[in-house]
């Protein structure tokens, strides 16, 4: 698999306010490429913050207290990356960090322009929760979002533990819908400006569990993710109606609710408040699609939500928007065992859908049968048809660390599949995606959240639908994997609000200069 290395650029640290709505200062001097992809990663920080007090042999303290739930005590300090073998006696542990916007050429993988770290004082992720920080573009093109955490329960906001099980605000108190870690956290949706202005909403949903994704459309934020008392999955949350640590009701809405009786199944063969585990999202021809692709409860297939156009014409979603599997998708249920594991998705036209597959992490990942990779999936007679899955140069490569590096990181990581996707129609007939690789490893109690991973791209012809049409579409690797930092989401570059590129395009005209937007 060819491999580009990432180029190291300048990182940008946009200031901001630790409040619940918060809008950092402009970003002097920064402005996304129009042709670049944005990709979002985390990088570790050792010995930082809370975590810096773990001690082999001594409990996990979190918010001041012993961590409910632990089977014994800390099994490595937060020196390096062994850190994340503190999961084999803490099924809850984590630890925050920082997030940072990339622009990458996606020709080559180098990175153009400066990098924009988000202000940690608004929103951080929880490291090694693998299924956070995809980032997505706004359905009016002009700025992106991600989600996060606003720590702000008294804790340094980098280096905090255990945060994605942590109770929100709304379910403090609250032993139906409380999270299985000490401290208050709020979840939060960070929206990115064309020059670099970060704007930050709280929400308490998602309580013991992790936000996955948000998309502005038509002025609301429409959240993926789960909840740990299973009455959350798609939410509705207005940019500025922030909560706090105060407040103890919902500041957003769920929107739908799925249940697996809907495909026939009896009530009750699992737990219904839990099928609503959403991962992935897209916004096309304005409907908005989700993807469910882990747990035990529920169907792990791609969702559309709500009437197909909905979103145009500045609509917005209802509390009661239905949940519907889309037509040809699959209907089994996720408990016997998953055989399809959908996360990202891009529509490439009406009639032609890329899924992204993370995999199961096992042998069924590889070979015949398997959907691990990127699916091609066609509309015909009023229904989904997989046409087939790419996987070369994807599934089954590895990578070995060792000790001799220092890192922490001693063993096989391998990778077995796609998370996040984006994607961009050629003017030659192809389709180019760009993808973040999901691994597992062989590192003895090591959570496979931490491992490095990668941004891969592949280019296939638009109008094939069978496999024997494939020839020679591989895998190239645009980003390579580092010790210490995960990649989590990809996607088109924001453009300024239309009075904005007047005025840039004035501007540029005087110097001489072009620039063309991809697509």
């Amino acid at each position: 698999m060819a491999l580009t290395r990432k180029i190291a650029g300048l990182s940008l640290m946009a200031g901001g306010i630790a409040a619940g709505f918060g809008t950092s200062a402009h970003a002097q001097g920064f402005s996304f490429d129009p042709n670049a992809i944005v990709v979002s990663e985390s990088t570790f920080v050792p010995s930082t913050g809370e975590a810096n007090a773990l001690t082999v042999g001594s409990p996990i303290i979190v918010a001041g207290t012993a961590e409910p739930g632990t089977t014994g005590n800390a099994t490595a300090g937060a020196g390096n990356l062994s850190v994340f073998t503190n999961s084999s006696v803490d099924g809850n542990f984590g630890i925050t960090a920082p997030l940072t916007l990339l622009q990458i050429n996606p020709a080559t993988g180098a990175q153009v322009g400066l990098s924009l770290t988000l202000p940690t004082s608004q929103i951080v992720t929880s490291f090694s929760s693998k299924s956070e920080g995809s980032i997505y573009l706004s359905q009016n093109g002009q700025s992106l979002t991600i989600a996060g955490y606003d720590v702000a329960d008294g804790r340094a906001a980098v280096g905090a533990l255990d945060v994605s099980n942590a109770s929100t605000s709304a379910a403090n108190g609250n032993p139906s819908g409380s999270g299985n870690s000490n401290g208050i956290v709020n979840r939060t949706v960070a929206q990115i400006a064309s020059n670099g202005t970060v704007t930050t909403t709280d929400f308490n949903a998602y309580s013991g569990n992790n936000p996955r994704g948000a998309i502005l459309a038509n002025g609301t934020y429409y959240t993926v993710g789960n909840g740990n008392a299973g009455n959350t999955g798609v939410e509705a949350l207005t940019p500025g109606n922030s909560a706090t640590l105060a407040t103890t009701a919902n500041n957003s809405t769920q929107i739908g609710q799925f249940a697996i009786s809907q495909a026939g199944y009896p009530q009750g063969t699992d737990k219904v408040t839990k099928d609503n585990n959403f991962r992935g999202e897209t916004i096309f021809n304005n409907t908005l699609y989700v993807t469910k692709g882990s747990g035990s409860n529920g169907i792990d297939t791609v969702y559309q939500v709500g009437a197909t156009g909905a979103l145009a014409n500045g609509g917005k979603l209802a509390a009661n928007a239905p949940i519907t599997i889309l037509s040809g998708f699959p209907t089994g249920l996720a408990k016997p065992g998953a055989d399809y594991t959908p996360f990202g998705l891009f529509f490439a036209n009406s009639t032609t859908l890329y899924v992204a597959d993370e995999g199961t992490g096992g042998v069924a990942d590889v070979g015949p049968g398997s959907h691990a990779g990127l699916e091609k999936w066609s509309f015909i007679n009023n229904a989904w048809k997989l046409d087939y899955t790419l996987q070369t140069g994807l599934i089954g490569q590895t990578q070995t660390y060792t000790a001799a590096n220092g890192d922490g990181l001693v063993g096989t990581v391998t990778e077995e599949g796609l998370r996040d996707i984006s994607g961009t129609v050629n003017a030659d007939g192809t389709v180019t995606i760009y993808g973040v690789t999901s691994t597992t490893d062989d590192i003895t109690h090591n959570d496979n959240g931490d491992d490095p991973n990668q941004l891969v791209a592949i280019t296939d012809v638009l109008v094939d639908t069978s496999a024997t049409q494939v020839s020679g579409e591989t895998f190239n690797t645009l980003i390579q994997a580092t010790p210490g930092t995960v990649v989590r989401g990809v996607s088109d570059a924001p453009v300024p609000e239309p009075a904005s590129i007047a005025l840039l395009a004035a501007g540029l005209a005087g110097l001489g200069v072009v620039r063309r937007r991809r697509g």
